[in-house]
């Protein structure tokens, strides 16, 4: 609304040539994307996640990767304090699956959920879930 506002009113006074660049910069820090380097996994296999986010500033946030939670602890789990410049920005982490058994103090194989949580001075600011698979 500003930039057509700006353009009409430069256009009402005679300017003839008008360059104006804007940069696509979010409002808010925002997740695009949060995907695993494969979605199948079988036990103690090394996984990668990718994220793209966004951010309207410059600013440090803590990053948070959890999940697989069959009983009342993550069996993944990674925490990371990131430098987000303005625009877009790329982050990795890496873990390793669990022990995946039929059960009896183990995980057991099928589908489970991993969360990007984005914290930002205490606050959670967005989060992203995605789904894995387990085999044994």
């Amino acid at each position: 609304m500003k930039v057509a506002f700006i353009l009409l009113a430069l256009l009402l006074t005679g300017c003839q040539a008008v360059s104006l660049q804007v940069e696509n910069v979010p409002e808010a820090i925002e997740i695009s994307t949060f995907i695993s380097d494969k979605q199948v996994y079988s036990s103690q296999e090394d996984i990668t996640f990718t994220v793209a986010v966004a951010s309207p500033e410059e600013s440090e946030v803590k990053a948070v990767v959890k999940g697989i939670k069959p009983y009342s602890r993550n069996y993944i789990e990674v925490e990371e304090t990131h430098i987000l410049h303005k625009g877009d920005n790329q982050l990795s982490f890496s873990s390793k699956t669990p022990y995946c058994t039929s059960g009896c103090g183990g995980v057991n194989p099928g589908e489970h959920d991993i969360t990007l949580e984005v914290f930002k001075e205490g606050d959670l600011i967005t989060n992203k879930t995605i789904t894995i698979e387990l085999t044994r």
